[in-house]
């Protein structure tokens, strides 16, 4: 069995993964595998894995139908046979010393009590420079830390058993939710400020870049709904911080379908779908601010209904 696993989504990837490839490759060993899922590829690159899959035993490479990156990691979860799971996305890569780095990592001293190394990050463009470090902060305030699923390490058996998975919403896997399932479905988590062993490129034709504003707000709204019901049992001040941020998207959702017209077939349900999640969550506790955002969304509700998306 391996010590690690590392989980790719790729789609339409063949054009900047080879950073990732020549980062890795030279690296890997008996203690690692890597897992790239091929998620409904158009541009021929799926092919191109399979190439690289069969010169390097070690890399495994899954076909899908294009789902989404949050349903293509949750492929590479399911199918992961190391202890560890680090996530790297297509575009981003290891450093040279990474395997390395996380073997001395998860045999330190009390890592057997550990499910999770919350680690720095590494920052740079796609040409690779302008890098800085950024620490993980402590300790991690309302139960999402501040620092994307990447930085971290996870413990396999960990993911598996507390049924830790990614949104899977095609248009964007909306990370922070998997973020705060992980966090606060275990306290046993080690905070760690030694070096980052992967790098993330800052890539502008990446989807991150290139979300619809109103359907990325609809799909927050909707992730954070579920995480609400998700983590019932979490701390007061991790329930109201959810509820915050559900709120936030809700408000500036109907402030966009309004601006934007509710003409639109699709928008009409979604804006149904969203005044839905206000009403349902309207006296749930939350603070001050929490209530200043709900207090915006009642009129924003009302002003949606007079535009003529009326409830069924």
């Amino acid at each position: 069995m391996p010590l690690i696993s590392i989980i790719t989504p790729a789609y339409n990837a063949g054009k900047v993964i080879d950073r990732a490839v020549d980062a890795i490759v030279p690296q890997m060993d008996a203690d690692a595998e890597w897992i790239i899922v091929d998620d409904g590829s158009t541009d021929g690159s799926g092919a191109y894995l399979d190439e690289i899959s069969a010169v390097h035993p070690r890399i495994r490479i899954i076909h899908t139908p294009n789902r989404g990156a949050g349903a293509a990691r949750n492929t590479g979860i399911h199918e992961a046979h190391g202890e560890w799971i680090a996530f790297l996305d297509a575009d981003d890569y290891f450093t040279d010393t990474a395997i390395a780095d996380i073997r001395t990592l998860i045999a330190a001293p009390g890592a057997e009590g550990v499910d999770i190394f919350y680690l720095p990050k590494t920052m740079t463009d796609m040409e690779g420079a302008d890098a800085r470090v950024v620490q993980p902060e402590s300790p991690i305030k309302d139960g999402l830390p501040e620092l994307e699923f990447w930085s971290s390490l996870y413990r396999t058996e960990y993911l598996k058993r507390a049924d830790i998975r990614f949104p899977e919403y095609r248009e964007q896997d909306v990370e922070t939710a998997f973020r705060m399932l992980a966090f606060n479905r275990t306290n046993r988590i080690r905070t760690q400020h030694t070096p980052a062993f992967l790098v993330h490129r800052d890539n502008p034709n990446s989807n991150v870049h290139t979300w619809d504003p109103e359907r990325l707000l609809y799909t927050k709204a909707c992730v954070y709904a579920e995480l609400l019901t998700a983590l019932h049992g979490a701390p007061k001040s991790v329930r109201r911080n959810i509820c915050g941020i559900m709120y936030s998207c809700i408000d500036r959702y109907l402030l966009l379908a309004i601006r934007n017209g509710l003409a639109l077939p699709d928008r009409h349900i979604r804006t149904r779908e969203v005044r839905k999640l206000g009403r349902r969550f309207f006296f749930h506790s939350g603070t001050w601010s929490t209530w200043a955002k709900k207090g915006l969304y009642a009129p924003l509700a009302m002003m949606s209904i007079l535009a003529g998306v009326r409830d069924r």
